[in-house]
């Protein structure tokens, strides 16, 4: 077992057995929480695990708020020198650090005798998760950008379509010498995907190809899902009743992983 402790609280994880998840797959924390004040309740205020994220920060000692998850449950109220459990529903989103992500619990509460007393808080030690990409059960994905400018956004989208659990594409990392890459590899990749994500930056009318991919899955009719970069003028290529999403360069990955996790439910 481990324990984080406060002046009258202490939390208690169980050491013996790690949480083992899926990206986009709820699992339940059990938390287990020590009043040690021997007179006066504890009535917890708020409870949330702090995972790691995979995201850039410049400070990693300040928690992702896209990694913080709340206890939602019912008020809980902890009696003297009384021991409690509450269930976190946890559900890794694409934010959180693969595999082995460690976490720590923030609490607040405040001590009630005759009456309520002043909000506390403390965090204590929590334990590990291990998350792993789902399982690829979701169908393939091309990958369509303009190389080498855009790679950086592809790889981004490629492994976020990845973790959810999607079998993505991209062209230049499918090597096959000697193969017509307009007349086989390339369209043979795009009729066998489920849709086709479509990075478009103010680099993409520099070359033809990312226009050769969105003709060719409107071709063999492929659901097209347009990321537009926010300074782009819009291509006029989709159809007027395509909905496209915008983005900035510094919020690509907030806005690429809620577009790949919303086609989980599509």
């Amino acid at each position: 077992m481990t324990d984080g402790a406060g002046p009258s609280i202490k939390l208690v994880m169980d050491k013996r057995e790690y949480q083992n998840m899926r990206y986009l797959e709820k699992l339940r924390i059990s938390v287990g929480i020590q009043n040690n004040d021997p007179r006066a309740e504890i009535v917890i205020d708020s409870l949330a695990p702090r995972f790691q994220s995979r995201r850039s920060r410049l400070d990693r000692d300040i928690a992702d708020p896209y990694t913080t998850v709340f206890y939602s449950g019912e008020v809980l109220s902890i009696p003297p020198s009384t021991l409690a459990y509450c269930t976190v529903d946890v559900r890794p989103n694409l934010h959180f650090l693969a595999y082995t992500n460690f976490f720590d619990i923030v609490v607040s509460y405040r001590l009630c005798s005759e009456k309520i007393g002043k909000l506390r808080s403390f965090i204590g030690e929590g334990w590990y998760a291990i998350i792993n990409p789902a399982p690829q059960l979701f169908g393939k994905v091309f990958i369509s950008y303009k190389e080498f400018e855009d790679r950086s956004l592809a790889d981004l989208v490629f492994q976020f379509a990845k973790d959810a659990g999607f079998d993505p594409y991209m062209a230049p990392a499918d090597l096959k010498t000697g193969s017509r890459i307009w007349g086989q590899k390339i369209p043979t990749a795009i009729k066998g995907s489920k849709f086709v994500i479509v990075i478009w930056t103010g680099n993409t009318h520099a070359g033809s190809g990312v226009k050769k991919e969105i003709k060719i899955a409107r071709k063999y009719g492929i659901e097209i899902v347009p990321l537009l970069e926010r300074k782009a003028r819009d291509p006029k290529l989709f159809g007027h009743d395509v909905e496209y999403t915008r983005f900035d360069a510094d919020t690509a990955d907030l806005i690429f992983a809620d577009v790949v996790a919303a086609r989980r439910s599509m």
